[in-house]
């Protein structure tokens, strides 16, 4: 069609990276719905690329370098209604509330592992359950996990990108 506009595709990753102000080495992007990632975009391309960690070329001179999660609000969605935790619960107390021993370990692979395992046939574990664990405990424990998990994401970052001064 003659005087027709094209405009060439976007990806998600870098629209999101840019739409928050990361679109410098000193910043990551953190997304965090039902799946979550957080990514870097770089000057040239990485001579080593972390495994699990992905990445493409944004344009000609920067690669936008990350990692996903499968399981962020999944789980928390799971969590609320198979726990049945009541919505006056403070859970912001719960999560700011000092380490507990206690708390379950929890290892959140509801539908398997994006990132930085690629195991898409992995499960959620929940380890350190006893008769006297709440449904509470069980929450901040994935919660805890989802933290490690992007934890890994971010130390791999850090090992090709160098250190960054916000999140955004």
């Amino acid at each position: 069609m003659t005087g027709a506009l094209w405009f060439p595709p976007v990806a998600d990753g870098f629209s999101s990276n840019v739409g928050v102000g990361a679109s410098t080495e000193s910043t990551v992007a953190l997304s965090a719905a039902t799946s979550g990632a957080m990514r870097v975009l770089i000057e040239g391309v990485p001579e080593k690329l972390p495994a699990g960690l992905w990445g493409y070329r944004a344009d000609a001179s920067h690669t936008l370098l990350g990692g996903a999660l499968n399981d962020v609000g999944r789980a928390i969605s799971w969590l609320t209604s198979t726990l049945q935790i009541s919505p006056e619960s403070d859970l912001n107390e719960l999560l700011l509330a000092h380490p507990d021993p206690v708390t379950p370990l929890v290892l959140p692979f509801f539908s398997g592992e994006r990132s930085t395992g690629w195991a898409a046939d992995a499960r959620t574990i929940f380890s350190g359950v006893s008769a006297a664990t709440t449904a509470a405990m069980v929450f901040r424990g994935t919660v805890e996990g989802v933290a490690i998990s992007y934890a890994r994401i971010a130390d791999q970052l850090h090992d090709v990108a160098g250190e960054t001064r916000q999140v955004g």
